[in-house]
């Protein structure tokens, strides 16, 4: 194929039995290679060598999963009445990028193929104070960090497939690094990766009361969680299904893509609270019948999208012609964070302090 002769490559042994005829004005299953890509031949060049006529290449993506753990506990004894512990968890995993190993640039492709790096941690407080005989307080505070993501390989500056390296006059928010999508028949060069921090806090509190052959608990639960991630998934992403030529593999070597994508970062800036207030009472009614009821109160809060990113649908809304204030060339019935009468309301601005305490603590 480099001296352009795609006979083998386009013969029933290597297409299940189907034969491919390369579409006009190239005649023969022959491509001039003048007519080749300099950025396509640039990417060829650094492929391992093929086994057969076809093109197969047999090659596999390394695992190598490191991981630690750590927990550590206190208990303190503070009175006859009054008793503390400490939990703390930390589990940390790192997965080497695949290319990092082999440098192979197959092995920069799909999504297991990106370099892991994540660390989670959980600690929690706990009291336990015995207020009577027969009532029992428990308090337990929790705060729960996730600090991960996927990342693509650290030699993947050296692979020389960004765009300056391949002479490709084209900005990519990721420059040491073209997206293949896909090559019908061929090879993809794809990850998608970024990196995510997740934080959870909560305070339980519940009260048990015995009396007489009732055990009864009243208690309340609230949380409230963060989410910030980015991906970089459509960073320069060139795809190339043979729709020019016929073959995909042609379509690349003669720079025919049939879609590019380019874009920024998709980032994903979330919060949500959790709260319920609940009593429940077991009932032992007779030595052989035991009755357990009581009541949950669980409001329900909506996911705030600190980015102002959210949207809302409105049926209504589209039939009679109603658009977004916030933006005037989106479509009627479809309205964003900020619009009147949006369901969540009006969201914090994306610098706003809440913001940007929530930033600051997450290391973002």
């Amino acid at each position: 194929m480099y001296a352009g002769d795609f006979t083998a490559i386009t013969s029933p042994a290597c297409n299940g039995g189907r034969q491919i005829a390369l579409k006009g004005p190239f005649v023969n299953n022959r491509i001039d290679p003048a007519l080749f890509s300099k950025a396509a031949m640039k990417v060829v060049s650094k492929l391992p060598q093929a086994t057969n006529s076809c093109g197969t290449v047999i090659y596999g993506n390394p695992i190598g999963e490191n991981g630690h753990m750590a927990i550590g506990k206190i208990d303190f004894q503070q009175s006859a009445k009054h008793t503390l512990f400490g939990r703390y968890l930390m589990e940390h995993l790192v997965d080497p990028a695949p290319y990092d190993v082999t440098h192979n640039i197959l092995s920069l492709g799909g999504a297991t193929t990106a370099r892991v790096d994540a660390m989670s941690q959980a600690f929690t407080v706990g009291s336990t104070y015995l207020i009577s005989s027969t009532v029992v307080n428990s308090l337990r505070l929790t705060a729960n960090r996730i600090a991960a993501g996927k990342f693509e390989a650290l030699d993947a500056p050296k692979a020389g497939l960004g765009f300056a390296d391949l002479g490709v006059k084209a900005f990519s928010y990721e420059p040491y690094l073209v997206q293949i999508a896909s090559v019908a028949g061929g090879f993809a060069v794809n990850t998608s990766a970024g990196p995510a921090r997740v934080a959870v806090f909560g305070i339980n509190d519940d009260v048990s009361v015995i009396r007489g052959n009732h055990e009864m608990v009243f208690g309340a639960n609230t949380q409230a969680w963060w989410v910030n991630s980015y991906s970089n998934q459509y960073f320069g992403r060139f795809t190339f299904n043979g729709s020019n030529t016929g073959l995909g593999l042609a379509d690349f070597l003669t720079g025919h893509a049939s879609q590019f994508l380019n874009g920024g970062s998709a980032g994903q800036n979330k919060r949500q609270a959790y709260l319920a207030v609940y009593a429940n009472d077991t009932w032992k009614f007779t030595p052989r019948l035991t009755l357990n009821y009581g009541l949950r109160w669980q409001p329900y809060f909506p996911m705030v999208h600190l980015d102002g990113s959210a949207s809302h649908f409105d049926e209504n809304a589209l039939k009679n012609g109603i658009k977004s204030t916030r933006f005037d060339n989106s479509p009627p019935g479809v309205f964003f964070d900020a619009d009147p009468g949006f369901p969540n309301g009006t969201a914090p601005t994306p610098n706003g302090p809440i913001s940007r305490r929530v930033s600051a603590w997450l290391g973002m």
